[in-house]
C-alpha cells in the first residue's frame, strides 16, 4: 500500500485521529497538572524558607506529602507535554492500527486484559483493605495521641476513601467492565474490518479499471 492509499485509508484516518485527540488530552492535562505541582512543591519550600529564618524547622508530615506529590505531578506533566507535542508519523499510525486490531481480536474471543484478571482483583482488595485497616488505626490511635496533627486525620481519610475505592472497584467495578470490555471489542472488531473491507474493495474496483 502505497503513502497515498495510507491516508484515504478510513481506518487510518481513525487511527490517525485517535492519536490526535490523545496528543490533545495529553498535552491539557500537563498544562493543568503543571500548575498544581508547583503550588504543592512551593508549600514545603515556603514553609522552610520562612523557619529556617527563624533557625528553627521541624518539617510536618504534610508537608513532606506535599512536597513528594509536588515533584511526582511536575514529572509527570512534563512527560505528558513531551507526549503531546511528539509529532504523529504514518509509522506510529500504522503500527497502532495492527496493534489495537490484534488486541480487540483477542479480547472479543475472551481475553481480557491483565488488571481485569481475578489475580489482579484479589490483589487490589486485599490492598484496599490493608489501607483500610491502616487508615482505621491512624484514627482511632494516632489521632489521640496527636491531636493537633489534622494533618494525619486528613491523610487517614484519604487512606479509608481510596481503600473503599480498591474494594468496590475489585468486587464489582472491574467484573461489570470486563463483561462489557468483550461485548465492545466485538463491535469495535466489525467496524475495523468494515472499514478495511471498505478500502480493499475500492482498491480492487481502480485496479479493474
Amino acid at each position: 500500500m502505497s503513502q497515498q492509499d495510507y491516508l484515504t485509508n478510513p481506518e487510518f484516518v481513525f487511527q490517525r485521529e485517535n492519536i490526535y485527540r490523545n496528543r490533545l488530552n495529553r498535552r491539557k492535562s500537563g498544562f493543568l497538572l503543571l500548575p498544581l505541582g508547583i503550588v504543592l512543591l512551593a508549600i514545603p519550600v515556603t514553609v522552610g524558607i520562612a523557619a529556617l529564618a527563624q533557625h528553627a524547622y521541624a518539617p510536618h508530615l504534610v508537608e513532606i506529602v506535599a512536597g513528594v506529590c509536588g515533584v511526582l505531578i511536575l514529572i509527570r506533566a512534563v512527560l505528558f507535554l513531551r507526549e503531546g507535542y511528539k509529532p504523529i508519523t504514518s509509522t506510529e499510525v500504522e503500527q497502532r492500527r495492527r496493534r489495537e486490531r490484534n488486541q480487540l481480536f483477542q479480547q472479543a474471543q475472551g481475553a481480557i486484559p491483565w488488571q481485569y484478571s481475578n489475580a489482579a482483583r484479589f490483589g487490589e482488595a486485599i490492598l484496599g483493605i490493608l489501607l483500610g485497616i491502616v487508615g482505621i488505626w491512624m484514627i482511632v490511635y494516632t489521632v489521640n495521641a496527636f491531636s493537633g496533627r489534622w494533618s494525619i486525620f486528613v491523610i487517614a481519610l484519604l487512606l479509608l476513601f481510596y481503600a473503599a475505592y480498591a474494594v468496590v472497584d475489585a468486587l464489582l467495578l472491574k467484573a461489570q467492565q470486563a463483561k462489557r470490555l468483550v461485548r465492545a471489542s466485538s463491535r469495535e472488531l466489525a467496524l475495523r474490518l468494515s472499514l478495511g473491507e471498505m478500502t480493499q474493495g475500492k482498491e480492487k474496483d481502480s485496479s479493474e479499471n
